[in-house]
């Protein structure tokens, strides 16, 4: 595998979605980071939608955002927990893939979105 491989998941049917799915598949691709694509901004202290006072949250370590107990979180809690055990996955980049240039910023580095680091 090459060492600077990148993951790209986006949001799926809530129906169908299964928390270990991106996280995982990028841990078997020996992936070293997961950008997950949603149809929302990025990660918040509360929902900017019920709380226009919300703060964005632009970096975030997976321990302290378990210690946050946040209710409502754009990522799946088991997502978040399993990056702590995962051997590979380093980060998981969270941008909002409806507004253009943001998955190609992630990819190559820019400061979009939201990072969960291990």
């Amino acid at each position: 595998m090459q060492a600077n491989i990148v993951n790209l998941i986006n949001g799926m049917n809530a129906m169908l979605r299964n928390p270990y799915n991106g996280r995982h598949f990028s841990e078997v691709l020996g992936a070293k980071s997961c950008i997950l694509a949603k149809n929302v901004d990025d990660l918040y202290t509360e929902d900017p939608n019920v709380n226009p006072s919300a703060e964005f949250i632009p970096e975030i370590t997976a321990e302290e955002l378990l210690r946050k107990k946040m209710d409502d979180m754009v990522l799946e809690r088991m997502v978040v927990e399993q990056l702590l055990d995962a051997k590979h996955v380093k980060e998981v980049k969270i941008v909002n893939g409806p507004v253009q240039g943001n998955v190609t910023g992630a990819i190559t580095g820019e400061k979009v979105g939201t990072v969960v680091r291990k």
